[in-house]
């Protein structure tokens, strides 16, 4: 257990040489954030490390969005962890349009400012029937914008 409560973040994760480095990491103690484009990967190898034993704490998505990119969501611990997610997908994207839909009460719309995103407006939480229940260990960090299918 080389890894024992490292902090690992492996872009690329749902695929390739990530996804193999995503279940290593977990084989070896490490602590997995999932960054990869492809939300049903992402999905499948927070599964896969999981059900081996291993914890995936967070997972960020960078998705097509009109002429630029969307941020989100992002999923993670705490707000130390988000930022890093968020940061990352940011930091490969310097000369695109990005989008990160964050509420209020994270906390982030400071840094996310800091980061050069001008705030734009606000929005409107809709949920049909009940609200899905919340994991204690994880918070939502950036939102889903639109509809993905």
């Amino acid at each position: 257990m080389r890894l024992k409560d490292k902090v690992c973040i492996i872009t690329g994760s749902a695929r390739g040489i990530g996804h193999a480095t995503a279940l290593k990491f977990a084989r070896e103690g490490a602590r997995v954030v999932v960054c990869d484009l492809d939300r049903k990967g992402v999905d499948a190898v927070v599964a896969e490390i999981e059900s081996s034993g291993g914890e995936a704490i967070g997972f960020a998505l960078l998705r097509r969005f009109g002429r630029g990119y969307a941020i989100g969501p992002t999923i993670a611990p705490d707000a130390r962890r988000a930022k890093a997610l968020i940061g990352h997908w940011a930091a490969l994207n310097p000369d695109r349009f990005l989008r990160v839909d964050v509420q209020a009460s994270t906390g982030l719309g400071d840094w996310i400012d800091g980061l050069g995103l001008e705030k734009v407006g606000g929005g409107v939480t809709m949920v049909k029937g009940a609200a899905p229940a919340k994991d204690a260990r994880v918070a939502a960090f950036s939102l889903i914008n639109q509809a993905i299918g």
